[in-house]
């Protein structure tokens, strides 16, 4: 993009200094080929400027899909996000739910404490032993799921942290994107102005062309009069 800037820069200064020898050679009455060729050197030098800012349109273009690609990513990335969040907050839920069953099952325990004390029927026993399996089964369970909200908490840091990453080239992108559009608007215009005032220069040119062929004419006329 800089390279592109600066052979704009030089290109308008030899289209400045082409207009510059156009306006002297007219009015110290330079020949019209002389001034012809100018022109043409002129419009050359226009149509630079036009494949420069054409050049500069696809570096913008440039600029607009790697903004689109990081943006496509970040939306991956916030999908993603989203959905270890939801995960993390229904294991949450699970484990309160075994938290809760866990604590029914020690008030369990502590009544049939109280009720192994008044009679070791084989229906009591059995149901001891069930309710101290089951427990230790939850608890097996409640540590699996511990561990994985840990995982799931160590793994949203990670990805809040390239979020982070990635917006930051969002707005870097963002920014360069601003930048070369406001750059190309104001080039195009002038660009414009620019060649606006050759076809200007042109048409004078070809009027005084015209001018010195009619005084040719009737120089040529006169000539043969005598």
């Amino acid at each position: 993009m800089q390279q592109t800037l600066e052979k704009l820069q030089k290109t308008e200064t030899e289209l400045a200094s082409l207009k510059l020898d156009l306006e002297s050679q007219q009015s110290s009455g330079v020949n019209k080929n002389s001034n012809e060729n100018k022109c043409e050197a002129l419009e050359a030098k226009v149509e630079e400027a036009k494949k420069v800012v054409q050049k500069m349109e696809q570096e913008l273009s440039s600029i607009r899909d790697r903004f689109q690609q990081v943006n496509q990513k970040l939306i991956e990335r916030e999908k993603a996000f989203e959905n270890l969040k939801k995960e993390n907050d229904e294991i949450i839920i699970e484990r309160d739910k075994l938290l809760a069953e866990l604590q029914y099952l020690d008030q369990y325990d502590s009544a049939l404490d109280d009720i192994t004390k008044v009679t070791k029927g084989s229906k009591i026993l059995i149901k001891l032993t069930e309710v101290t399996k089951n427990r230790n089964q939850l608890l097996v369970k409640l540590e699996e799921k511990e561990n994985h909200v840990k995982y799931l908490n160590n793994l949203i840091v990670t990805k809040d942290q390239e979020k982070e990453i990635l917006m930051g080239s969002y707005h870097k992108l963002l920014n360069e994107q601003q930048n070369s559009s406001q750059n190309n608007n104001n080039l195009k215009m002038e660009i414009f102005l620019r060649d606006r005032k050759a076809q200007q220069l042109q048409k004078t040119l070809e009027e005084e062309i015209k001018h010195h062929k009619a005084e040719l004419l009737n120089y040529e006329r006169r000539c043969d009069s005598m």
